[in-house]
């Protein structure tokens, strides 16, 4: 095989490397970023990252100031963040809307 050859298979390979990090980055942010409805659009959100030792429903009595059952809220904030479940780690940004 000549050294041109070679070469173009090199880059061919990189590319196809490089396409597909970038769509596995593609489909980790579609997951991770919040899933705001049409009544979520133009409602003030305040944004809180996550510390050691929080837990949704805590982080929910903190900063949403809703009247009514809390579940309610914490099911809500799921909504919005795309949560299938209650479970948050630290460093995640989450969003909860404003009063």
């Amino acid at each position: 095989m000549e050294n041109g050859q070679k070469m173009r298979r090199l880059r061919k390979g990189r590319c196809t490397i490089v396409l597909v990090l970038l769509l596995l980055l593609a489909i980790m942010l579609a997951g991770v970023l919040p899933k705001a409805t049409a009544a979520d659009q133009g409602r003030p959100m305040q944004a809180i990252v996550v510390t050691e030792g929080d837990t949704l429903w805590g982080l929910v009595q903190r900063h949403y100031n809703y009247t009514g059952d809390i579940r309610r809220a914490v099911y809500e904030v799921r909504r919005i963040n795309g949560l299938k479940d209650a479970l948050i780690v630290p460093g995640q940004l989450l969003y909860i809307p404003q009063q």
